[in-house]
């Protein structure tokens, strides 16, 4: 039979079991999500590859055309972000009221939204260096010729 501390000791090692279910829930979907943004940036810049060789006869230079795709990026990258931290806070927050419970609340330290908001400039960035490169180095004759 458990006594008072045994009760506790089994529900923070429940507690923590689920917590780190959750964890790897959320590192699954950011994985699924830089994933996501590669491809959706690499396939615009494969669609796009004659608009930005006629940018570069037109006197566009590289870096511009980077910068380009980068914003782009940025663009898909924090619309995302702000849907999804609204959609995770109105969810957590109609279940807080729907349950009543004390253990979830849409009261999260400031510190987690500038960790994600952190993340998701560095998915930007990493995701959109090649496709942006890939994009800038598109010869000019292979551009104008026609499809």
């Amino acid at each position: 039979m458990l006594d008072r501390t045994g009760y506790a000791r089994l529900a923070s090692a429940t507690f923590a079991e689920g917590t780190t279910v959750i964890y790897g829930f959320i590192a699954m979907t950011l994985l699924l999500a830089l994933f996501g943004t590669a491809t959706t940036v690499s396939m615009s810049v494969t669609e796009r590859r004659r608009e930005f060789g006629l940018l570069g006869a037109v006197g566009t230079t590289g870096r511009q055309i980077r910068a380009i795709v980068r914003w782009e990026a940025t663009t898909v990258v924090v619309l995302g972000t702000l849907l999804g931290l609204g959609v995770a806070v109105g969810t957590v927050g109609l279940i807080h009221l729907a349950t009543g419970s004390s253990f979830i609340r849409p009261d999260a330290p400031w510190w987690v939204y500038a960790l994600i908001t952190a993340g998701a400039a560095a998915v930007t960035l990493t995701t959109s260096a090649l496709p942006a490169r890939r994009a800038s180095s598109v010869p000019v004759l292979e551009a104008a010729e026609a499809e």
